[in-house]
């Protein structure tokens, strides 16, 4: 029995979840708020893994629904009332009788923090402590007699954070100050964002957007390194030579069924670690127009163009038909977004391998027109091309650093 600790929310648990079971298993889980951690759980069903969800505060609805396969039973304890278990151990002797992993999510909403021992859960996940075989906590607070965290221990806490500050006071300085004083010395400075810019809080398909900035867009570089934005003095797009998308949200180019499937399938389009599927469609030079703009990029990194190898025929949206009306730039309503239609520009395929070219030169004819187009159409060059994972199958086209 552990509890441990996750830093990367509902991705990681579903990681946990996944490592534990195998083809032709059944799990229950609590059915949840918001649709991301329920389409996580379903992809499963790609690996022969299905899930039932269930209304947790009823112990019988989770006995209910365990089948002859099941093996694992995953509840969260109250990050909302939807979802709220009134019985945890209850469902926790259900599991011992029944012979069944119990996994407990007990979320930073809890005012408590529970041992396993406490609900008769095999295994505990929380994305704020990390507790190992019944001792300590990463938040500090003494344990009680009935094995809850009490949060009001100043003393307790206290002393647990005078030795995580032991720890962690060498690594801990003004790095504002650090990047200031490379750029003094004029060294150069490679900052990198962390999400798409559709994703960001202002400017992103709201409200499918992530709550970290400043990391999703060039401006917020600056804030989050600590330095003017006058020291930015180029900034570089990353693009798919194709769209894909993680999660919900609108993605006017999405393509469905085999076509879908064959340009996932070609570029692995699945989570690193969930082994979740990721949307894919073709590339959407309105998408890309808007983000050029907000970001002010002076060229562009178009990645991944050696996926593109196998197919006879290739389209790039130019616009959208919205309710009938063609709209070539980018909506700021999510609901006229949901209604677009991409309008298409077909080209043709390369049907050759690129994953050996070392110079623009080198790609096949259609190759280079298909890259130009996309120049053409978002209004930013390549400066390099990427025909594979590899550091020597990025082509320089125009030398970034």
């Amino acid at each position: 029995v552990a509890t441990v600790c996750f830093g990367t929310g509902m991705a990681a648990i579903g990681t946990l979840l996944f490592a534990l079971l195998k083809q032709g298993d059944h799990f229950v889980s609590s059915s949840f708020l918001f649709g991301n951690t329920n389409s996580l759980f379903l992809s499963f069903a790609a690996h022969g893994v299905d899930v039932t969800f269930v209304d947790a505060t009823s112990t019988d609805a989770v006995a209910r629904a365990i089948q002859p396969n099941t093996k694992l039973v995953f509840v969260e304890t109250i990050a909302n009332p939807r979802t709220q278990v009134t019985d945890l151990a209850g469902v926790g002797e259900l599991c011992r009788e029944r012979g069944l992993v119990y996994v407990v999510d007990n979320t930073m909403t809890s005012p408590y923090l529970f041992r396993p021992v406490d609900v008769g859960a095999s295994l505990i996940v929380n994305s704020l402590t990390k507790y190992i075989g019944g001792h300590g906590n990463a938040l500090g607070g003494a344990v009680t007699e009935t094995g809850l965290y009490d949060w009001t221990s100043f003393d307790n806490i206290y002393e647990t954070y005078r030795e995580h500050w032991a720890r962690l006071a060498p690594y801990v300085t003004d790095t504002s100050l650090i990047c200031h004083e490379a750029l003094r010395r004029g060294e150069r400075i490679l900052l990198e964002g962390a999400q798409g810019s559709l994703l960001d809080l202002d400017a992103g398909t709201y409200d499918y957007v992530t709550s970290s900035v400043p990391t999703s867009m060039a401006g917020g570089a600056a804030v989050g390194a600590g330095i003017a934005p006058r020291d930015i003095d180029r900034v570089i797009g990353v693009y798919k030579a194709y769209q894909t998308r993680v999660g919900n949200g609108p993605m006017p180019t999405e393509l469905h069924g085999a076509e879908g499937d064959r340009l996932r399938d070609a570029g692995q389009e699945y989570g690193t670690t969930t082994g979740r599927p990721r949307r894919c469609g073709w590339f959407d030079s309105v998408a890309g127009r808007y983000t050029i703009r907000l970001n002010g990029c002076h060229s562009i990194s178009l990645t991944r163009l050696d996926v593109l190898d196998e197919f006879e025929m290739l389209k790039v949206c130019v616009a959208y038909d919205i309710n009938g009306r063609r709209v070539d730039e980018f909506p700021s309503s999510r609901l006229a977004l949901e209604a677009a239609t991409p309008i298409y520009e077909e080209l043709p395929g390369w049907q050759q391998e690129t994953s050996h070219c070392r110079r623009f030169d080198d790609l096949p004819a259609n190759a280079q027109r298909y890259v130009r187009r996309i120049e053409g159409l978002i209004g930013a060059p390549a400066a390099l091309v990427s025909v594979g994972p590899e550091r020597d199958q990025a082509i320089i086209v125009d030398p970034i650093l």
